[in-house]
């Protein structure tokens, strides 16, 4: 089995590095240069959406103070630990937000959490999963033993909606809505919806299909989720489907085959900009960005296109781009796309640990702090 998996794991990066070649020839050609407008983090970070949306919320100071309370808790418990001031960006935070306040932290509010995953992340489920420890060895069960800190502080009604890793929001949106509507009918308590890069988009669509949302579905967290589109599917749409052809994903076949055409800020904006989101589910959203230096070298290149427009990005989503209109903005995550989520650092297999670098992040002090955040928030 591990033979197998390496041979389909140095044929998924040789495809890969195919593709980052492929986009540093264009970016050449294309005169890619520094970014026009100089941010520093005095600056406040702006929010794209459509006119009429609603505005968005600032709760960054509670969330910070969550965040700080749960990594002095865990200090020496879970890998990847800093200290908090390291884990979110001061992005024009009001003062007030960095006075410490020693809060206690209480038995967490039940409540079901949903993890739903991102783009291309059924192709490696049976590894990893957003926001799982990310361990791996023989008869692992990402699904189970990826998540057993969670179940041990308390949040034991845990399910993962492992989306069709190659299909388009449209298409994807109906599998989660489906998947949805069976869990509310299966459970009687508040259903906390934790979502991933385009696990955000097609959750997003899946909410707008509902007639009536139940009652039970309460809320959805973005983590760098690609709400507005990104410029990297519009201008690199092509190139990645033409790559993903060769790809030899047995677990993740191809769908409709418009998973990143339907990303593109062309069809996600002009699709927010039609659809009016369900009043009764609360959002909430943490973007992320980080300095070219601490990004990992497959996302480079990425992170120097999207440089262009905005240097604050995760490599993959302008943290503009990261917001859902009326949500509240929980902070900027100070990772990458791929570090605040997914721990291929911590992976057994060798495959993963070569593929990245800057990759350790406290995911789980992320996790925790955001679901005491929605918990005290319900």
């Amino acid at each position: 089995m591990h033979m197998v998996s390496g041979v389909l794991a140095l044929r998924m990066l040789h495809c890969m590095y195919r593709g980052v070649a492929l986009f540093l020839i264009a970016c050449l050609l294309s005169s890619c240069s520094a970014s026009l407008i100089k941010y520093s983090d005095l600056d406040p970070p702006a929010v794209l959406s459509p006119i009429g949306a609603k505005s968005i919320t600032d709760g960054r100071e509670r969330f910070r103070e969550l965040v700080c309370a749960v990594t002095e808790d865990r200090i020496g418990l879970y890998p990847d630990w800093r200290p908090c001031s390291e884990i979110l960006l001061n992005l024009a935070e009001p003062e007030s937000a960095h006075a410490r306040r020693p809060i206690p932290l209480g038995p967490p509010k039940l409540m079901k959490v949903v993890i739903v995953t991102g783009i291309f992340g059924e192709c490696i489920a049976d590894h990893l999963l957003p926001f799982s420890d990310g361990r791996y060895f023989e008869g692992y069960r990402p699904e189970t033993d990826g998540y057993s800190y969670l179940r041990r502080l308390g949040y034991d009604d845990l399910e993962v909606i492992v989306t069709p890793g190659r299909s388009s929001t449209d298409a994807n949106g109906r599998f989660v809505y489906e998947k949805l509507k069976a869990m509310s009918k299966a459970t009687s308590r508040d259903i906390v919806v934790v979502a991933y890069s385009k696990g955000v988009t097609d959750t997003l669509h899946a909410l707008t299909l509902f007639s009536k949302v139940p009652r039970n579905l309460r809320s959805l967290v973005s983590v760098a989720g690609v709400v507005a589109g990104t410029p990297i599917a519009d201008k690199l749409a092509g190139t990645y489907e033409a790559l993903l052809k060769e790809a030899p994903y047995r677990k993740c076949p191809p769908g409709d085959g418009e998973g990143v055409r339907s990303l593109s800020r062309k069809e996600q904006f002009a699709w927010l900009s039609r659809h009016r989101l369900p009043e009764s589910v609360r959002y909430y959203s943490l973007a992320a960005s980080v300095p070219p230096e601490r990004t990992t070298s497959a996302l480079k290149p990425f992170h120097a296109a999207l440089s262009q427009i905005d240097p604050r990005n995760d490599g993959q989503v302008l943290i503009q781009d990261a917001m859902i209109p009326g949500s509240t903005v929980l902070g900027y995550l100070n990772g990458d796309h791929w570090a605040v989520a997914t721990a291929f650092n911590r992976s057994d297999h060798p495959f993963w640990r070569r593929l990245v670098g800057h990759n350790a992040f406290p995911r789980e002090v992320l996790m925790e702090s955001i679901l005491r955040y929605v918990g005290e928030d319900m």
